[in-house]
């Protein structure tokens, strides 16, 4: 009997697992309690310009997890030129939040400049965004 419980337990754990695991894959999630940005624009200023939008929520959820993901080192002085990517967050009260980066460095809004871990993921969906021309 007991081993029948425990095989019952573990069959609801799961299903409540599955079912978290499909509500979470389901819609976008707002970030501490804020709205999810309605809009994603993207500048990258390399060798050669490119830039993109999207207003899908998928891919604006995307890319605030890869933000997210991200590890902020120690700080530096160091600036690099012809390398910078920008990336500009629009929510629906029309504020906007940006987010810099020199290579691999973030620029902070007071202008203080922080090594980053990670960004090579985030490159990789910043380039879906993109328009071919």
């Amino acid at each position: 009997m007991k081993r029948r419980n425990g095989v019952l337990v573990l069959a609801l754990l799961s299903v409540v697992l599955l079912g978290a695991c499909t509500a979470a894959t389901e819609a976008p999630q707002e970030i501490n309690d804020e709205p999810l940005p309605v809009k994603v624009t993207y500048q990258r200023m390399w060798e050669e310009s490119a830039s993109g939008e999207s207003t899908d929520p998928e891919v604006i959820q995307a890319l605030l997890n890869g933000l997210d993901g991200l590890k902020i080192g120690a700080e530096t002085n160091m600036a690099v030129d012809d390398f910078g990517d920008i990336i500009r967050f629009e929510y629906p009260d029309g504020t906007v939040k940006t987010y810099e980066f020199e290579g691999d460095i973030i620029v902070k809004e007071d202008g203080t400049r922080n090594e980053v871990e990670g960004l090579k993921s985030l490159r990789e969906l910043l380039n879906t965004l993109i328009e071919v021309k």
